[in-house]
């Protein structure tokens, strides 16, 4: 907003802005949050490599191996090259 007034033409309901909105709630330490948009970002687009990236860290850290490995799976599809450190480090 400037001024108190919306900026037109500017589309809120994107998968990189539901990614941010959860990028906020992981700085916030808000897990119900963050899952609830990497989701909103999942379903905006299923191709969002990041977005899977990330709900696969999320679930590592729930201790979900299952679905955590299906996301990243998901994520190298859709081309993060990011998981192979990540795989790396965490020894999946």
């Amino acid at each position: 907003m400037f001024l108190g007034k919306p900026y037109k033409n500017i589309n809120y309901n994107t998968d990189e802005a539901f990614y941010n909105i959860s990028n906020f709630y992981l700085l916030m330490n808000d897990a119900v949050k963050q899952f609830e948009y990497l989701n909103k970002a999942i379903a905006a687009n299923p191709k969002n490599d990041k977005a899977h990236l990330r709900l696969a860290e999320y679930y590592f850290a729930k201790g979900d191996l299952k679905k955590c490995i299906e996301h990243s799976n998901i994520a190298e599809k859709n081309g993060n090259m990011k998981i192979r450190e990540r795989r790396k480090k965490y020894s999946l």
